[in-house]
């Protein structure tokens, strides 16, 4: 018991927390030395639980962020593959109508109280109000929707012999051509919307 505090420093360094925590249970080291080895050695596992634990509030955040953005990226691409001859208003307006949906789905993921400022991060870093946005996703994934040049104004002049009423029909029924097509996608979009819910 009558160690030096070079013996005992030797015994830490070369033993590490383990050495000097069994050496303290012990009782090879005892009164103010011993108490302070231990609460060193509780303060340093504290400290590193801490700092590399993972944060769950974050990888929820982020993965619900995540399994968002790729409906929207997938929204942008199926507005993208219809034919520019094609685009029509009423196409346009169901594509921003997902990727509106998309956004309040977000919100409403990363509102979670339970999420704390990481919920609130996930949203304010995406948010385009945010003169800090670090991710821009309405300048990513609505504005080239929304600011499409080749949208054709008049329905029935982009798609001669094709009435709107038809094509209305088609997008929401899944009917025959792209527009069924397309409606098939949005469908699947909403359907993979509720999977969140």
């Amino acid at each position: 018991m009558g160690e030096t505090s070079q013996q005992i420093a030797s015994q830490v360094g070369t033993g590490g927390g383990i050495a000097a925590s069994t050496l303290v249970a012990t009782g090879a080291i005892g009164g103010p030395v011993g108490l302070m080895i231990g609460a060193g050695i509780a303060g340093a596992e504290l400290l590193f639980s801490a700092l590399f634990k993972p944060d769950v509030k974050k990888i929820q955040s982020s993965n619900d962020a995540n399994a968002v953005e790729a409906q929207m990226k997938q929204n942008l691409a199926n507005w993208y593959a219809v034919p520019a001859n094609q685009r029509t208003a009423t196409l346009q307006a169901q594509a921003l109508s997902v990727y509106d949906q998309l956004w309040q789905k977000l919100i409403q993921l990363c509102s979670d109280k339970s999420l704390g400022s990481a919920g609130r991060n996930c949203i304010s870093d995406r948010d385009v109000s945010n003169p800090s946005v670090k991710f821009p996703w309405a300048t990513w994934y609505r504005d080239p929707i929304a600011n499409d040049t080749n949208v054709q104004m008049n329905e029935a002049a982009s798609n001669p012999g094709v009435n709107v009423v038809s094509q209305l029909n088609d997008l929401v029924t899944g009917g025959a051509g792209f527009a069924g097509e397309f409606g098939l996608v949005i469908g699947l979009v909403a359907l993979a919307i509720g999977a969140f819910a």
